[in-house]
C-alpha cells in the first residue's frame, strides 16, 4: 500500500469513529431528553396523621389513595408528616403544595386562606376517647369537662369543641399524647380512632378503653395551596372514578382492614 492510499484509508477510518461518536452522543442526549419529558410533575403535600393513614415507607392509606389519584392525572406525591400545626401552617404559606386529610372548612376557619379544599372526601374520621380508667364514660364534648384531657395541636375540630375541662394539654404528636395516658399524666387523650389504636398498639398500652360513640364524626378532604387551583377539579374527577371502579374500598381494606372490623369509613356511612 502506498503512502497516499494509507493517508487516504486513516482518514476514512477517522471520519466513521468520529460520526459514530457524534451519533452516540446525540442518541445520548435524545435519550436525556425522553427521560426529562417522561417525569412527571410532584406534588408536595403534608399530613396531620400517622399510622395507618400515613405511613413513611408510602403503605399508609393516604399515601395510596393520593398516590394514584395524582398518577391518574400525571402527577407524581412526597408526602411529609411534620407537628399537625406546622402542616397547615406549611400548606397556607405555600411551602409545600397542599395538606390532607383536613377538616372541610379550614377555609371558613380564616387563618389557613390559601388552602382550597379538593371536593371529594377521601375519609370519614371518628374522633373518639381514649381512657384508661373503666369508670370514665365518655359520651359527648360536655362529659370531657371534669377530666384531664390531652389533643394533638392542630386538630382543629378538637380544639374548636373541648372546652371547660379540668386542664387541656396539648402535644405535638400522638405518641407524646399516648405517652401522657400511658404516664396516668392524663385522663382522657381525644384523637381518631384509627391513630389511637395504631399507636396503642405500638405502644403495647393493653389497658386502653375507647368511647363507642363518636365525639364527632367528620369527613377530611385534601386541601391544595390556590397556586394549584387548576388541579382541584382534576383531582376531584380521579377521586371519584377511583370510588366507581373500586380503588378506593381496595385500598381501605388492605391499609385499614385490621383496624376498621366491619365500619367503613370511606363513604360516611354507619
Amino acid at each position: 500500500m502506498t503512502a497516499k492510499a494509507n493517508i487516504e484509508m486513516t482518514e476514512r477510518v477517522t471520519r466513521r469513529s468520529l460520526l459514530q461518536a457524534l451519533t452516540g452522543a446525540a442518541a445520548v442526549a435524545c435519550a436525556g431528553r425522553s427521560t426529562r419529558a417522561a417525569t412527571r410533575p410532584t406534588l408536595r403535600l403534608s399530613t396531620a396523621f400517622g399510622p395507618p393513614i400515613f405511613s413513611a415507607d408510602g403503605s399508609g392509606y393516604f399515601n395510596r389513595l393520593i398516590g394514584e389519584a395524582a398518577a391518574r392525572i400525571g402527577y407524581a406525591v412526597e408526602i411529609d408528616a411534620p407537628p399537625a400545626e406546622r402542616a397547615l401552617v406549611n400548606a397556607n404559606a405555600g411551602i409545600v403544595d397542599g395538606d390532607g386529610p383536613r377538616i372541610h372548612d379550614l377555609a371558613e376557619i380564616g387563618a389557613y386562606p390559601n388552602l382550597m379544599r379538593v371536593p371529594l372526601p377521601l375519609i370519614f374520621v371518628d374522633f373518639v376517647a381514649f381512657s384508661r380508667n373503666s369508670a370514665i364514660d365518655v359520651h359527648g364534648w360536655s362529659s370531657l369537662q371534669p377530666h384531664n384531657v390531652g389533643i394533638v395541636r392542630g386538630w382543629k375540630v378538637l380544639e374548636q369543641n373541648i372546652t371547660g375541662t379540668r386542664s387541656l394539654v396539648r402535644t405535638k404528636t400522638v405518641a407524646l399524647l399516648f405517652g401522657l395516658l400511658r404516664d396516668n399524666r392524663i385522663d382522657v387523650a381525644v384523637i381518631d380512632r384509627l391513630s389511637g389504636l395504631a399507636t396503642a398498639r405500638a405502644m403495647d398500652i393493653a389497658d386502653i378503653r375507647v368511647s363507642q360513640e363518636p365525639l364527632v364524626r367528620r369527613p377530611m378532604y385534601l386541601h391544595l395551596h390556590n397556586r394549584h387551583a387548576s388541579l382541584v377539579e382534576p383531582l376531584a374527577a380521579a377521586l371519584a372514578a377511583m370510588k366507581a371502579d373500586g380503588t378506593f374500598n381496595q385500598i381501605e381494606t388492605a391499609t385499614l382492614g385490621a383496624y376498621l372490623g366491619d365500619r367503613p369509613i370511606g363513604d360516611g356511612g354507619r
